[in-house]
């Protein structure tokens, strides 16, 4: 969680200057580059769609996760 942490505050600066929509779809881009590089490069996955499914079932079920978080919300604008 601390890694994630330092993401999410890099998000959090880079908001400050890059559209959010541009920004989630950067940090989408750079989560599924880097994905794709783990299975291919480190976990050597043969088959990449069962690889695809498995990512994508964890990506859904965070993203639920998150959504139901009622302590996550946008901070107040000044």
């Amino acid at each position: 969680l601390k890694v994630a942490d330092k993401f999410i505050d890099l998000a959090n600066r880079e908001n400050k200057t890059v559209d959010a929509n541009q920004l989630h779809m950067a940090f989408l881009y750079a989560a599924t580059r880097y994905s794709a590089f783990v299975g291919k490069s480190i976990l050597n996955v043969e088959e990449h769609e069962e690889f695809v499914n498995t990512m994508t079932g964890h990506f859904q079920e965070m993203l639920r996760q998150h959504l139901a978080d009622e302590n996550l919300s946008a901070p107040a604008k000044q």
